[in-house]
């Protein structure tokens, strides 16, 4: 049997390793995976030579990354080169990067640490395959600037060690508001519900569902037992009559400054 070879220019057509064709199908973009999007000042340094030699421009993106857009693509393998890093990139039905703030490391208004959990999360569940892609986000406080409430999975710090987490939301061209899986759970009960959740989706998702499409699908009260249900010591979630009185906010503690918080990862790993 002969080896059938692809067609003449084939390869053109695909994006090289790590990068993303644009608009005029000639040139790609790269984005450099920063948790959070917190780096070092000779970090950004780095970026922004690596930048100036190859790219057209670059844009901070949604996702708290900074991307490096309009490379040739003979220049793409050397900017990875150059930053110091293998080629990457997270197309497709996986989880993103997760985002997160500043938290009681740095923000006065923070009541929790956002960038210890986030770090943790991103570390745990970036790249994982999943049935859609699934974003996910951490605010340190109900001020909720990361806009947990339209994300696939968010989390909100209430306290120290106290997390509301809220599934199923979508900012996309179908806007919904998350609802509200459960609130007052701890760090570990965290990363807990978000791998149980992740693998129920997996497990229970059509194809190319999104959690915005796959929670109502289900019904959150399902959604809750199968995921909640074999769990202990977890508190009590609320109940149809409750969820019926209260709305996705809640009721907001009053803001307090925090003074002499500690971050248990004052910094994200590079």
């Amino acid at each position: 049997m002969t080896e059938q070879k692809p067609p003449p220019g084939f390869e053109d057509m695909l994006a090289p390793r790590g990068a993303n064709k644009q608009r005029d199908l000639k040139t790609f973009a790269i984005v450099p995976h920063h948790p959070g999007g917190f780096m070092t000042p000779d970090q950004l340094a780095k970026v922004a030579e690596v930048a100036k030699k190859y790219a057209k421009v670059v844009n901070v993106t949604s996702g708290q990354q900074i991307m490096l857009i309009g490379l040739e693509r003979n220049d793409v393998e050397k900017a990875w080169q150059d930053l110091g890093r293998e080629p990457e990139g997270l197309l497709g039905p996986r989880c993103r990067g997760v985002r997160f703030c500043p938290g009681i490391a740095y923000c006065k208004r923070a009541t929790s640490d956002a960038i210890g959990i986030g770090t943790q999360l991103d570390k745990k569940f970036r790249g994982m395959d999943v049935p859609n892609k699934v974003k996910m986000s951490v605010a340190g406080c109900y001020l909720s600037c990361t806009a947990p409430a339209i994300r696939d999975i968010g989390i909100i710090g209430v306290d120290a060690d106290s997390y509301r987490i809220v599934i199923g939301g979508s900012g996309g061209h179908a806007p919904r508001l998350a609802d509200l899986l459960i609130e007052g759970v701890n760090r570990q009960q965290v990363l807990e519900i978000c791998e149980r959740t992740l693998n129920y989706f997996k497990e229970k998702a059509q194809p190319g569902e999104r959690l915005s499409e796959f929670v109502p699908r289900m019904g959150l009260k399902q959604v809750r037992q199968e995921i909640l249900g074999p769990m202990k010591d977890l508190p009590r979630w609320p109940t149809e009559e409750e969820e019926k009185n209260r709305v996705l906010r809640g009721p907001n503690p009053p803001m307090t400054v925090q003074s002499g918080g500690q971050a248990s990862c004052p910094m994200p790993p590079m």
